[in-house]
């Protein structure tokens, strides 16, 4: 790499982007806006404000097991929306070419991929639904990301 030049901390004095790098961050930014939107319309299908069904329509027996549910689910949005914040993190860090938010970019895709998949197999109510859509579309680009991040991951130092 002929632009090693590093100040007294270590970082490069002028990084240079690689397209890939870029591309790969903004759709970090992309993989926060699904799953913000995503964990909305979760929150307002699960509550009977939008007409797709959801987990909830398909509870029954004791209050006590429903709520427990209710509040596994709630933790999951919040989850959710956890991984979005992150996702924009290291939306910053990927533009900057910094060793950091490549090991932590590939450890959110993986548990964003993980996660799609765990949702799919728990929530039946899932199937016919907006959400379906935006979690292919994000397990899709976290997928594409985790490849992409794991082959070029010298760059990130």
């Amino acid at each position: 790499m002929g632009n090693d030049e590093r100040d007294k901390f270590g970082e490069r004095k002028n990084p240079r982007v690689y397209g890939g790098s870029a591309i790969v961050g903004w759709l970090f930014l992309v993989i926060a806006v699904i799953l913000i939107v995503q964990a909305i319309l979760n929150v307002l299908s699960a509550y009977g404000y939008l007409p797709f069904g959801h987990i909830f329509t398909f509870l029954s027996g004791p209050s006590y097991i429903v709520a427990a549910i209710q509040g596994f689910f709630i933790t999951s949005v919040i989850m959710t929306i956890a991984f979005a914040v992150i996702a924009i993190i290291c939306w910053v860090g990927l533009l900057r070419l910094q060793e950091w938010a490549g090991g932590i970019s590939l450890i959110l895709m993986g548990l964003v991929a993980l996660t799609m998949v765990l949702h799919l197999v728990i929530n039946p109510g899932i199937f016919g639904s907006l959400s379906l859509v935006l979690e292919i579309i994000s397990f899709g680009i976290a997928v594409m990301c985790c490849a992409y991040i794991a082959k070029n991951f010298k760059r990130y130092d």
